[in-house]
Protein backbone atom coordinates (compact mmCIF):
# COMPACT_ATOMS: atom_id res chain seq x y z
CA UNK A 1 0.00 0.00 0.00
CA UNK A 2 1.86 3.16 -0.87
CA UNK A 3 -0.51 4.92 1.27
CA UNK A 4 1.32 3.42 4.39
CA UNK A 5 5.01 4.74 5.34
CA UNK A 6 7.22 1.72 6.62
CA UNK A 7 9.14 2.98 9.06
CA UNK A 8 12.30 0.92 10.98
CA UNK A 9 12.91 0.74 14.24
CA UNK A 10 16.19 0.40 15.59
CA UNK A 11 17.95 0.59 19.46
CA UNK A 12 20.45 -1.38 19.62
CA UNK A 13 20.90 -5.03 20.47
CA UNK A 14 20.07 -4.28 24.50
CA UNK A 15 18.40 -1.15 24.57
CA UNK A 16 18.29 -1.06 28.59
CA UNK A 17 16.50 2.06 28.75
CA UNK A 18 13.76 0.97 26.60
CA UNK A 19 13.54 3.45 23.99
CA UNK A 20 11.66 1.39 21.33
CA UNK A 21 9.11 1.50 23.54
CA UNK A 22 8.91 5.09 23.94
CA UNK A 23 9.46 5.56 20.21
CA UNK A 24 6.51 2.98 19.13
CA UNK A 25 4.22 4.73 21.75
CA UNK A 26 4.66 7.65 19.77
CA UNK A 27 4.51 6.72 16.50
CA UNK A 28 1.21 5.15 17.42
CA UNK A 29 -0.41 8.53 18.27
CA UNK A 30 0.17 9.51 14.26
CA UNK A 31 -2.83 9.45 12.83
CA UNK A 32 -2.33 12.12 10.15
CA UNK A 33 0.12 9.30 8.04
CA UNK A 34 -0.83 5.33 8.22
CA UNK A 35 2.69 3.66 9.35
CA UNK A 36 4.17 0.63 9.46
CA UNK A 37 6.92 -0.17 12.34
CA UNK A 38 9.28 -3.32 11.71
CA UNK A 39 10.94 -3.20 14.77
CA UNK A 40 14.74 -4.37 15.30
CA UNK A 41 15.48 -6.08 18.59
CA UNK A 42 18.36 -8.03 19.81
CA UNK A 43 17.92 -11.30 21.41
CA UNK A 44 19.61 -9.59 24.97
CA UNK A 45 16.83 -7.39 24.98
CA UNK A 46 15.25 -7.38 28.26
CA UNK A 47 12.22 -5.36 27.28
CA UNK A 48 11.56 -8.60 24.50
CA UNK A 49 8.51 -9.99 26.67
CA UNK A 50 7.21 -6.85 27.63
CA UNK A 51 7.28 -5.45 24.04
CA UNK A 52 5.28 -8.63 22.97
CA UNK A 53 2.76 -8.34 25.42
CA UNK A 54 2.21 -4.67 24.30
CA UNK A 55 2.31 -5.00 20.97
CA UNK A 56 2.42 -8.17 19.21
CA UNK A 57 -1.56 -7.99 18.73
CA UNK A 58 -1.31 -4.91 16.51
CA UNK A 59 -0.87 -5.49 12.82
CA UNK A 60 1.45 -2.09 12.74
CA UNK A 61 3.95 -3.33 14.80
CA UNK A 62 6.45 -6.04 13.22
CA UNK A 63 9.16 -7.15 16.00
CA UNK A 64 11.80 -8.85 14.36
CA UNK A 65 13.70 -10.94 16.94
CA UNK A 66 17.27 -11.35 16.20
CA UNK A 67 16.55 -11.73 12.50
CA UNK A 68 19.48 -13.37 10.33
CA UNK A 69 18.47 -10.94 7.65
CA UNK A 70 18.72 -7.39 8.97
CA UNK A 71 19.66 -5.31 5.82
CA UNK A 72 16.45 -6.92 4.40
CA UNK A 73 14.43 -5.90 6.98
CA UNK A 74 15.86 -2.73 7.09
CA UNK A 75 15.38 -2.50 3.21
CA UNK A 76 11.75 -2.73 3.87
CA UNK A 77 11.82 1.00 5.29
CA UNK A 78 10.92 4.12 3.63
CA UNK A 79 12.84 5.73 6.96
CA UNK A 80 15.02 4.88 9.91
CA UNK A 81 14.44 5.78 13.40
CA UNK A 82 17.54 4.52 15.44
CA UNK A 83 19.98 4.97 17.98
CA UNK A 84 23.71 6.39 16.87
CA UNK A 85 25.60 2.87 16.90
CA UNK A 86 26.76 1.28 14.32
CA UNK A 87 23.82 0.49 12.73
CA UNK A 88 23.95 3.68 11.10
CA UNK A 89 26.35 2.83 8.38
CA UNK A 90 24.13 -0.27 7.41
CA UNK A 91 21.39 2.87 7.17
CA UNK A 92 23.79 5.15 5.16
CA UNK A 93 24.61 2.06 2.90
CA UNK A 94 21.22 1.10 2.03
CA UNK A 95 20.03 4.58 1.52
CA UNK A 96 17.27 4.51 4.53
CA UNK A 97 16.57 8.31 5.43
CA UNK A 98 17.15 8.06 9.33
CA UNK A 99 16.32 10.26 12.45
CA UNK A 100 19.13 9.88 14.30
CA UNK A 101 18.15 9.86 18.35
CA UNK A 102 21.41 9.25 20.98
CA UNK A 103 21.67 6.80 23.53
CA UNK A 104 24.85 6.53 24.75
CA UNK A 105 27.78 9.52 25.21
CA UNK A 106 29.96 7.53 22.39
CA UNK A 107 27.24 8.45 20.34
CA UNK A 108 26.79 11.95 20.93
CA UNK A 109 29.78 13.34 18.63
CA UNK A 110 29.16 11.10 15.36
CA UNK A 111 25.64 11.87 15.35
CA UNK A 112 26.34 15.60 15.29
CA UNK A 113 28.50 15.18 12.76
CA UNK A 114 26.29 12.73 10.69
CA UNK A 115 23.72 15.54 11.32
CA UNK A 116 25.95 18.21 10.08
CA UNK A 117 26.50 17.08 6.98
CA UNK A 118 22.85 16.05 6.29
CA UNK A 119 23.56 12.83 6.02
CA UNK A 120 21.17 12.00 9.12
CA UNK A 121 18.60 14.19 10.73
CA UNK A 122 19.62 14.06 14.45
CA UNK A 123 16.78 14.31 16.94
CA UNK A 124 19.59 14.92 20.01
CA UNK A 125 19.89 12.70 22.71
CA UNK A 126 16.84 10.21 24.67
CA UNK A 127 17.35 12.30 27.74
CA UNK A 128 16.06 15.21 26.41
CA UNK A 129 13.94 14.37 23.65
CA UNK A 130 10.49 16.14 22.75
CA UNK A 131 8.49 13.26 21.18
CA UNK A 132 6.43 15.83 19.63
CA UNK A 133 9.20 16.94 17.90
CA UNK A 134 10.40 13.63 16.63
CA UNK A 135 6.48 13.03 15.15
CA UNK A 136 6.28 16.35 13.40
CA UNK A 137 10.04 15.45 12.21
CA UNK A 138 8.70 12.10 10.94
CA UNK A 139 5.50 14.12 9.48
CA UNK A 140 7.11 16.33 7.17
CA UNK A 141 9.95 14.16 5.95
CA UNK A 142 7.47 11.50 4.67
CA UNK A 143 5.28 14.11 3.15
CA UNK A 144 7.95 15.38 1.12
CA UNK A 145 9.43 12.91 -1.06
CA UNK A 146 11.94 14.80 -2.30
CA UNK A 147 13.33 15.33 0.84
CA UNK A 148 13.45 11.75 1.30
CA UNK A 149 15.58 11.14 -1.51
CA UNK A 150 18.02 14.37 -0.98
CA UNK A 151 18.46 12.91 2.28
CA UNK A 152 18.54 9.19 1.03
CA UNK A 153 21.25 9.85 -1.65
CA UNK A 154 23.34 11.84 0.83
CA UNK A 155 23.28 9.04 3.28
CA UNK A 156 24.44 6.68 0.47
CA UNK A 157 27.08 9.00 -0.96
CA UNK A 158 28.62 8.98 2.05
CA UNK A 159 29.05 5.09 2.11
CA UNK A 160 30.94 5.38 -1.45
CA UNK A 161 33.80 7.37 -0.08
CA UNK A 162 36.86 5.14 -0.25
CA UNK A 163 38.37 5.34 3.00
CA UNK A 164 34.56 3.41 3.98
CA UNK A 165 35.23 1.32 1.73
CA UNK A 166 35.59 -1.50 4.69
CA UNK A 167 32.73 -0.62 5.85
CA UNK A 168 31.11 -2.65 3.19
CA UNK A 169 33.44 -5.81 4.03
CA UNK A 170 32.42 -5.20 8.08
CA UNK A 171 28.48 -5.10 7.29
CA UNK A 172 28.41 -7.46 4.84
CA UNK A 173 26.30 -5.32 1.97
CA UNK A 174 27.37 -5.65 -1.17
CA UNK A 175 24.89 -3.17 -3.81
Amino acid sequence: NSNVATVFVNFGGIDKKNVTELVINALLEIKSIELKLEVLLGKNNPNIPSLKAKFSSNQNVVLHLQPPNVAEVMAMADIAISAGGSTIWELCKIAIPTLLITTAPNQVQMAKALDAGSYVKGLGDIKTMDFDHLKTVLINLISDKTKMITMSRKAQSLMKAPKLCIVDHIIGVDL
